[in-house]
């Protein structure tokens, strides 16, 4: 017994050595742990395969004292992979642009299984790649209510004015896809016999057309024939006649006298209404049409059909 310990005092139990996780291993080396900050001894032996496993593994909660090792190239590469997610696929995008194209041109031949099932992927790509209120996604969103399959024509003017209003804020009023929305409501608002809201919604995108993309553009004009049908759906022949000829004279500056498809249709339909109106100025006004676009190779009286046009 050493004279400093009291024949009362126990003796200090002695520290075990250290020893590896494999009993079996005599010579153990000591190993610091980044997560659990505790010592844990293996072998040379066994410390390649089994201390990998132990910090892949270990679930310790983490001291505030020390800081893991490579914490903060965790934290860097997990920033990295968001931005990488959050960045737009070109290729994607020219993809959902291909489909967009496809399923409109699917509506315009009146495939409209297709068309949705083209719009309806383009909406949702184009909503994941570069969010719900931007405009491409907007755009295809408009799209695919026109085209309305499954929906009842209310059904169709109510998500219409919802999306007009969402259009207005995400990208302003004199926005295209807001203006085309404008238009596409009007129409549907004419058909449903809501006149005095549509001729609202017409004049709103009438001069948000004439202001953006000028008087002689294709949606403007498009606009005023959308005044034109209104107006000869009312009877009301003097204000059909003034968007008649603001019309024929903008597809006149545009595409010329002699379009089939647009001035000629145009000149047919001012026939139809100079018809219903009669007297001797219709009557004046006719045979200056006739001269204008007759000359023996365009036949005026062919009865033109009053067509809106939605997008």
């Amino acid at each position: 017994m050493k004279p400093s310990q009291s024949p009362s005092e126990p003796a200090a139990a002695a520290k075990p050595a250290p020893r590896c996780g494999y009993p079996t291993c005599p010579k153990p080396a000591p190993l610091k742990c980044p997560r659990c900050i505790e010592t844990h001894y293996y072998s040379a032996k066994h410390q390649k395969e089994h201390w990998p496993l132990h910090k892949k593994l270990c679930v310790a909660p983490q001291k505030k004292i020390s800081a893991p090792v490579g914490c903060h190239q965790k934290k860097v590469r997990g920033k990295k992979k968001k931005q990488q997610r959050k960045k737009k696929d070109p290729r994607k995008l020219e993809t959902l642009d291909a489909c967009y194209a496809l399923g409109k041109a699917c509506s315009f031949v009146s495939d409209f299984i297709d068309a949705e099932r083209y719009g309806r992927r383009a909406k949702e790509g184009y909503e994941e790649q570069l969010g719900r209120d931007s405009e491409k996604a907007l755009d295809a969103t408009h799209c695919l209510i026109l085209v309305g399959a499954g929906m009842r024509e209310d059904e169709q003017i109510e998500k219409l004015r919802d999306l007009s209003k969402r259009c207005e804020k995400a990208l302003g009023e004199e926005n295209v896809v807001t203006l085309d929305t404008f238009n596409s409501l009007g129409g549907k608002l004419d058909e449903n016999g809501e006149c005095e809201e549509a001729i609202k919604v017409y004049e709103r995108c009438l001069a948000g057309r004439t202001k953006v993309l000028g008087e002689d553009d294709r949606e403007t004009l498009a606009t005023l024939n959308n005044f034109e049908v209104f107006f000869a759906d009312l009877k009301n022949c003097e204000k059909a006649l003034e968007y008649f000829e603001r019309a024929l004279k903008g597809w006149e500056r545009s595409v010329g006298k002699n379009h089939p498809p647009r001035t000629v249709r145009q000149a047919r339909l001012l026939v139809q209404c100079f018809s219903q109106v009669g007297g001797e100025p219709a009557t004046e006004k006719l045979v200056e049409l006739s001269k204008r676009y007759g000359n023996g190779r365009v036949d005026l009286t062919t009865t033109a059909t009053t067509k809106r046009d939605f997008f």
